[in-house]
């Protein structure tokens, strides 16, 4: 195996000349090059603007909120580039984008320096502001001016009902349990589970049900009850979080083998695949990463297929 070697990640969308194809390189990586093609319905491509100017207002709403308390963190949050979070958002309302923007380097910050070290206990104040209530008196978490300048955002901005708010806040406390969870078992290398187990949790932690909130009234509505609990919304809503998961994993896969931290390194899930086959009774010398890699496109594809179908079957029906 050789140690100098480039991993060449190519994500490949759509069908013959309407293809879109992202490289992503990452040199001086000590496993050999590995390729893998995701492949996705054509259609589901979307051409990604950048705003200019949405950095600085990002910065700007943090730094307001007592967020950004020195240069190391400021530094942080501008290396997510939240412009790209208003890009990803480019075909709704300015609010709309800008909203999304705003919440996921809040989120991600957060993740960063609260969640990663703290108990899920801990958290429930920002769980309450997000479902309406107002701070707390006395309450004194670094984020919680933040989250709750945030939700009255989504009330005003977006016209967030208070109960689609107390949905969204529900769905976030889950996650919060499951990020919590998910630290403490890497921690204590509890990893004596099966490996459904681990895809699970990351279907959970990869937070994608969190965002479909907000897609879901950046499109101008709130879906009714008995749509959310409906077989194939569910199922549809699994497929799709199945496929950021696995494109997640795929792809970030080299840059956490070369990571210095082993809880990083060994929580993703190709590398947790690639650990259970060694205890499983497989060689080293086995192609155990190319299997790991298959059966993750293969999982992948799965769910974009499982996704088109009951989409086909969907019918309209008015708000």
């Amino acid at each position: 195996m050789a140690s100098q070697e480039t991993l060449e990640s190519l994500l490949v969308t759509g069908h013959g000349n309407k293809d879109y194809a992202v490289v992503a390189n990452s040199p001086q990586l000590p496993i050999p090059v590995r390729r893998f093609v995701l492949r996705l319905p054509s259609e589901w491509a979307s051409p990604l603007t950048r705003s200019a100017g949405a950095d600085v207002e990002v910065l700007e709403w943090l730094e307001r909120h007592g967020v950004l308390e020195n240069a190391k963190v400021r530094q942080r949050v501008t290396a997510m580039n939240p412009a790209d979070f208003v890009g990803a958002f480019g075909t709704y309302a300015s609010g709309a984008s800008c909203c999304f923007a705003k919440f996921l380097t809040l989120w991600l910050l957060w993740d960063d320096l609260e969640v990663e070290s703290g108990e899920d206990s801990e958290f429930l104040p920002v769980v309450r502001v997000l479902a309406g209530e107002p701070i707390p008196a006395g309450e004194k978490a670094r984020f919680i001016d933040a989250w709750h300048a945030w939700a009255t955002d989504m009330r005003d901005t977006m016209r967030a009902s208070p109960k689609f708010m107390q949905r969204f806040s529900a769905r976030f406390a889950r996650w919060i349990r499951w990020a919590v969870a998910e630290r403490r078992i890497f921690r204590a290398k509890d990893f004596d589970r099966d490996f459904e187990y681990f895809h699970k949790q990351r279907l959970e932690t990869i937070g994608f049900e969190i965002m479909a909130h907000i897609v879901e009234l950046a499109q101008g509505l709130e879906l009714p009850e008995d749509v959310l609990a409906h077989p194939n919304y569910q199922e549809m809503l699994n497929a799709v979080t199945c496929i950021v998961a696995c494109q997640n994993e795929l792809c970030s896969a080299a840059k956490e083998c070369d990571d210095d931290d082993a809880e990083c390194r060994w929580g993703n899930l190709v590398w947790i695949h690639v650990r259970q086959a060694l205890k499983a009774g497989s060689e080293p010398n086995e192609p155990l990463l190319e299997r790991a890699y298959e059966f993750f496109v293969g999982r992948h594809d799965e769910a974009v297929a499982t996704f088109e179908r009951l989409a086909a079957m969907a019918t309209c029906r008015p708000p």
